[in-house]
């Protein structure tokens, strides 16, 4: 007997015994050894391993088997979440509830999307619909193993029944709708997409599904990719997470389903380096997935806009960091870090003409930084000037205020423009209360020469 785990790997119960791996690259290794044979293998979503070794269906694991009840065949349901076993002409789940029982003992069985189950006597296919009616399957010539195809191949598509006829030494299929098999619904995912646990990372190599029918490959993953995961619980497909996967070779962003048994844990989720960040280009975005190939909630934001940052994973695409956003209209997205000023203000490209530098204050060795809003100086968030740095002072300049504008350059951002206590500010050029200082003594002089003059000219009329 044989069956595949979710990640690709074929397990094989061989030489009475024995079951083994074998995967994807033709590589093998013993999984487990029993102490009877073994006469069948099935696997879940979860790639939990049933076996049945003398005539007892067992879980197995590399570390031993237990078990679980007596059974003559094991069979897992279509979407993989269910096990099932028959013993006799009865068929049991796992928790060793009766499901229902046959006119005569069960040899294989298998069941489709909408809980009709197939099954094989000694001498017919038996088809047993979800209201307990029974018919005998037409086109049936015989055999000893009967399941349903999850894939489209050569031999059969998807939904069709396969028979293994050892009697006469070949494999047929049943077309669906000749057999009466009932096919799942897709539940193809659209949005609403899930707003949290999002980037998780692929635990083995695994392959992205065009639908959760698995009837296609969109593309096959290796182990440790990051994928982001739109939806990660999907109505009626409980085994399948919908995601998204952005490859930087063919500047793709793939989408489909992959197993959730193949994907991590939510990756860890950290406090934004700031509660708030500033657009510094015109040409910002505002993406529905942190990816720029994703759909655009918002186009060429403009500069200066105030934007909330989330919590999120230090997730990076091939266009690099990603912040999680809400904008000031109330649409929650991401958007590319390298668009964003954590610190309040907005850099520029234009490299500032030095005139003053941060002093000691009170025995303060830096200054805080603020920004303006609605004519408030508010703080930014961590953001201060060591004494000694270098800074343009936005003239005019005057040191009865309590707060001067200066420009500054920072090696992240570039040129910056803020705010800082005057008290912090050794300004080499002329103050306001300077120039009003100079400006008060050359009218004064002029003035006083004014008058000099006039007193002379009336000195000489005397």
């Amino acid at each position: 007997s044989t069956t595949v785990n979710n990640d690709g790997t074929l397990l094989v119960a061989h030489s009475q015994k024995t079951i083994s791996t074998v995967r994807k690259d033709g590589t093998t290794e013993v999984f487990f050894t029993a102490h009877a044979p073994v006469t069948a293998l099935t696997s879940d979503n979860q790639n939990a391993l049933y076996a049945i070794i003398d005539g007892k269906i067992c879980s197995v694991t590399k570390l031993g088997s237990t078990e679980i009840a007596p059974a003559s065949t094991i069979f897992t349901s279509l979407d993989g979440d269910s096990v099932y076993y028959a013993y006799g002409s009865a068929v049991y789940d796992l928790n060793k509830n009766a499901v229902f029982t046959a006119s005569s003992d069960i040899i294989s069985a298998c069941v489709d999307g909408n809980g009709n189950f197939f099954y094989l006597t000694s001498s017919a296919l038996i088809r047993r619909a979800t209201d307990g009616t029974e018919s005998e399957v037409s086109g049936y010539q015989g055999g000893k193993h009967i399941s349903i195809s999850r894939a489209n191949t050569l031999l059969c598509s998807y939904g069709d029944l396969i028979i293994t006829d050892e009697k006469m030494s070949k494999v047929y299929s049943l077309s669906s709708s000749e057999a009466g098999v009932t096919l799942p619904s897709a539940n193809l995912v659209t949005t609403p997409f899930d707003s949290e646990n999002i980037i998780r990372t692929t635990l083995t190599d695994c392959v992205v599904y065009s639908s959760p029918l698995e009837t296609e490959t969109v593309i096959n993953l290796t182990a440790g990719a990051k994928v982001i995961v739109a939806k990660y619980d999907i109505s009626g497909a409980t085994g399948i997470s919908y995601c998204y996967y952005e490859d930087a070779v063919s500047k793709t962003l793939y989408k489909g389903y992959i197993f959730k048994s193949n994907l991590s844990s939510p990756l860890t989720y950290y406090a934004p380096p700031a509660s708030v960040g500033v657009l510094f280009l015109n040409t910002a975005n505002l993406y529905e997935l942190p990816s720029v190939y994703s759909n655009k909630l918002l186009e060429n934001m403009q500069k200066g806009t105030e934007l909330t940052l989330l919590s999120f994973a230090h997730y990076e695409s091939g266009d690099g960091k990603w912040y999680k956003v809400t904008a000031p209209s109330g649409e929650t997205g991401y958007v590319l870090a390298s668009t964003v000023s954590v610190r309040g203000f907005i850099p520029d490209g234009q490299r500032p003409q030095y005139n003053g530098e941060i002093v000691a204050h009170k025995g303060a060795v830096t200054a805080q930084v603020y920004k303006k809003v609605d004519g408030q100086f508010v703080k930014v968030e961590n953001e201060f000037l060591l004494v000694g740095t270098k800074i343009e002072v936005v003239e005019p300049f005057d040191s009865s205020e309590k707060f001067t504008q200066v420009i500054f350059y920072d090696e992240e951002l570039g040129t910056c423009t803020a705010w800082v206590e005057t008290v912090f500010v050794d300004y080499n050029g002329f103050s306001m209360v300077q120039v009003v200082a100079i400006v008060f003594i050359v009218v004064t002089v002029i003035l006083l020469g004014v008058l000099l003059i006039r007193i002379y000219q009336k000195h000489r009329k005397l």
